[in-house]
């Protein structure tokens, strides 16, 4: 099959809805189309548009749009082949793409890969050498069975600083691959391998791609835990440990716990709690809330419970309540972590732990008061108040909001409307900010909206191609909006090349690039389901021409004024033209004038 036979065989098969699905849950039918707030930005009202039958997306709000290869590559940040390669194994295909034809990043990018697989591998096998024995007591001491192990591909970096960078160059892998995908660092004495004397764990992305490492120091030495550097292929604030392992438990209970370390995730794992997961070893952030929000609507964060752990907790919450997730915090006992609990208490103790989270509005709220002297007094009232409204002004969703209100303005002892003043000022002043955020890159410039008549004839006639012929009498001259010409022109083209139908605004957006967003925004518009294609296509092309006489019969119009204030006679050319023009308009009836 041929690459275009192959990417429309690929579009016919996948279900655009089911894949965007899986990113955004919340994705509702709405009439004949799906409908849910946009992934790519922050929005309160709906304007995520999909639809179905046509296999494309469109957003209202930012303009993003296409088919399931543009979702993919947009929301997943990946080339186009990664993403057919992706898509074409969910369709049952086989995609092989022409490497001759990638650019030099995704080149790189498919060697870095290779050169951390290989990586994962050597760091296996080394765990089984006698210099691994040290790496084997610790698995052993934490209680790690053997199946564990190997679901987890954990390994160990020899000593010696040397090991992985031969063992690579033997295999082919050059010293400048190996650094840019983090496994080795320049030293005076040449390439040295980045991790040495460490347990060996292989971050695996929500792809299933080995994207980096980490490691735990086995003797003594700093730091206890390290983390590849970032590369091409490797965002820290994107990736969750355990992930790629816990999607299919955490769709299907609806929830996903938020661990703070590997050996938390692998025990919890090993315990049968599989829906659980943890950032690596950096403050979770609004990337990682992006990233879960594709997977569950409630997330619970479960951290130590000394000091650090509360402050971690507290502000891993409130990233995912301001995203719209429904979040909770449970905490450990007496400086407990996962890892030991579930140990000692077992799975089902670990999962009455999280069962009884609270939302991040009463946990803060137990944190202030366990602050106070009792019974507050007129003073700590305000100052509590002021304190949690920041908290709960950043839900987004109205109902859990207004609950939130009634919940902490009785366990403050203050009035609900009073409590609400405060919540809404901090709303208007912008409250808690997870993170700082980069200067917003200037909008797209906005194509301008063609007439209703020539923005309809366009999309009916993508629904209903069979009717193109209709429209074989209209002119660029009748056409006020020259993209709407062009796009009616080119899909005249498309249909006479032998264009598939079920690609024909995708085609459509390929051919005319700069208009694409018009496209698809005019392809996901829904259309009555009582619709006679025939008649309202012949209408808006009737419509066409009367607007195109109306602007004419103004213009010569509006001449003739100008030369009578001038003094001058009208050209009888002119006087005749208007003349007939008039005569046109009465006999269609409703004229402008």
């Amino acid at each position: 099959m041929t690459e275009p036979g192959l990417i429309e065989a690929i579009r016919e098969r996948v279900d655009i809805v089911e894949l965007i699905r899986e990113y955004v849950p919340s994705l509702k039918k709405a009439g004949r189309t799906y409908k849910a707030r946009c992934p790519f930005h922050n929005e309160k009202t709906p304007s995520f548009t999909v639809n179905q039958d046509k296999g494309l997306f469109y957003c209202f709000g930012c303009q993003s749009g296409g088919d399931v290869f543009a979702f993919l590559m947009k929301i997943e940040n990946l080339p186009f082949n990664e993403a057919a390669e992706r898509l074409a194994k969910r369709a049952g295909l086989e995609w092989r793409p022409d490497n001759r034809a990638l650019g030099p990043e995704q080149k790189e990018r498919i060697d870095i890969k290779k050169a951390l697989e290989f990586a994962a591998g050597y760091y296996s096998k080394a765990l089984e050498t006698p210099a691994g024995a040290r790496a084997r007591d610790y698995i052993v001491k934490r209680g790690l069975s053997a199946e564990t192990v190997s679901k987890f591909m954990l390994g160990f970096s020899p000593a010696g600083g040397t090991g992985l960078v031969s063992a690579a160059a033997k295999a082919g892998y050059s010293p400048a691959i190996l650094r840019k995908a983090g496994l080795v660092s320049e030293t005076q004495q040449g390439a040295r391998d980045y991790f040495r004397g460490r347990l060996m764990f292989p971050i695996i992305d929500h792809r299933g791609d080995i994207v980096a490492f980490g490691g735990r120091i086995l003797d003594e030495g700093q730091p206890k835990y390290l983390n590849s550097p970032e590369t091409a292929v490797f965002v820290k604030s994107r990736i969750l440990y355990g992930l790629n392992r816990a999607a299919q438990a955490i769709r299907k209970t609806s929830r996903a716990v938020l661990l703070e370390g590997y050996m938390d995730v692998i025990a919890c794992h090993q315990a049968g709690v599989e829906n659980t997961i943890a950032p690596l070893g950096t403050s979770f952030g609004e990337g990682h809330s992006a990233l879960l929000k594709r997977y569950a609507a409630e997330i619970v964060v479960l951290f130590d419970g000394d000091e650090a752990g509360i402050r971690a907790a507290l502000r891993a919450g409130k990233i995912l309540a301001s995203s719209g997730l429904y979040s909770k915090i449970a905490l450990l006992p007496g400086g407990v972590d996962p890892d030991d609990y579930v140990k000692e208490n077992g799975a089902q103790a670990l999962e009455n732990l999280i069962g009884a989270a609270v939302d991040v509005a009463s946990f803060h709220t137990g944190l202030v008061l366990k602050e106070m002297k009792m019974p507050l007094s007129a003073q700590d009232k305000a100052k509590a108040a002021d304190i949690l409204a920041e908290t709960v002004a950043i839900v987004p969703d109205e109902i859990v909001r207004a609950e939130w209100i009634r919940e902490t303005s009785e366990r403050l002892g203050v009035t609900e409307t009073a409590f609400a003043n405060r919540v809404r000022e901090q709303a208007r002043s912008g409250g808690f900010q997870a993170e700082a955020k980069p200067a917003e890159a200037p909008a797209a410039e906005k194509i301008p909206e063609p007439p209703a008549e020539e923005r309809d004839i366009v999309r009916y006639l993508l629904r209903y191609p069979q009717y193109i012929r209709l429209a074989d009498n209209l002119e660029e001259s009748e056409f006020s909006s020259a993209h709407a010409w062009k796009l009616l022109a080119c899909l005249k083209l498309l249909l006479d090349e032998g264009a598939a139908v079920s690609s024909l605004a995708s085609e459509l957006a390929q051919r005319q690039p700069e208009l694409a967003q018009l496209v698809y925004g005019l392809s996901v518009l829904e259309i009555p389901q009582v619709f006679d294609a025939a008649r309202e296509i012949t209408a808006c092309a009737e419509m066409i021409k009367k607007a195109r006489i109306q602007r004419r019969y103004r213009e010569i119009t509006g001449r003739l004024v100008q030369l009578r204030k001038a003094g001058q006679d009208a050209p009888a050319e002119l006087l005749k033209e208007q003349f007939k023009l008039g005569v046109t308009l009465k006999s269609s009836k409703g004229i402008k004038e």
